[in-house]
């Protein structure tokens, strides 16, 4: 009696299933690429990083990391590129993120291979000034602290005005640690260090999903001779909305 109670709740099973597939017919949605053609950034003093997103992204739409290049890298060039929100399947929407070190006033063209298809978006970095209407800087960092910097205090009031802090002073460091917290709704999203001792430059990206509070390890931290420099730059984000602030270090 129970082998055939089990039997036809099987049938009716299969056939609701079947209903609801024929009366429903439902179909994955394709994504529609949704890709910048015009970006605009403002300099105010000194290199910082900043990112622009991609989204809409399917299997066969993916960035390709290996093709994202700028057209002129005295104004930006590329800090990092990576698949933000991958799409596992063919109804699912991935979004990429490309991040710039702006580097002056100027025009770049920034190309990159969607699956096997190029796109391009061309960035425009303004000098700021005080008329600008368009844009408004927000402070979005509550916590920045580096060992060895500063003494290893907290250096978020120095960001209240202003999004680059230069001439700070280090304590060489064997493993330092920078910890930060971003202001209500903001995240961290990224961190980026870049290194230039005169002759070479090293540049490491760290991306954070979700989050606005950070410890990361940065390792070893030494001073740079007089020709060259060394900055971290973190950028947060709040809905649509992305500020970055950039440390600069003696």
């Amino acid at each position: 009696m129970m082998k055939k109670m089990r039997r036809l709740l099987c049938m009716m099973l299969a056939l609701s299933i079947a209903f609801t597939a024929s009366v429903f017919n439902i179909e994955p949605v394709k994504a529609q690429i949704s890709a910048p053609a015009k970006e605009t950034f403002y300099y105010y003093f000194g290199e910082y990083t900043a990112s622009f997103y991609i989204s809409g992204l399917s299997l066969a739409s993916r960035l390709d990391p290996s093709s994202v290049k700028s057209g002129n890298s005295n104004v930006a060039e590329i800090d990092y590129e990576y698949m933000s929100e991958y799409p596992m399947e063919d109804y699912e929407w991935g979004q990429a993120v490309i991040g710039l070190i702006i580097k002056k006033p100027g025009k770049t063209t920034i190309s990159y291979l969607l699956g096997t298809k190029e796109y391009k978006t061309v960035v425009n970095v303004k000098k700021y000034t005080k008329t600008d209407p368009s844009y408004k800087y927000v402070c979005p960092v509550r916590t920045v602290k580096v060992t060895g910097l500063a003494g290893g205090k907290n250096l978020a009031g120095k960001f209240k005005k202003i999004s680059y802090v230069s001439n700070l002073s280090l304590l060489e460091q064997q493993d330092a640690v920078l910890e930060v917290q971003g202001k209500k709704g903001w995240s961290v999203d990224h961190v980026s260090i870049c290194a230039c001792n005169g002759v070479f430059t090293r540049n490491r990206g760290f991306r954070f999903t979700k989050g606005n509070q950070v410890k990361l390890h940065l390792g070893e931290l030494s001073r740079m001779p007089e020709n060259g420099y060394q900055n971290i730059s973190i950028t947060f984000s709040k809905g649509s909305k992305s500020e970055s602030i950039t440390l600069n270090i003696l």
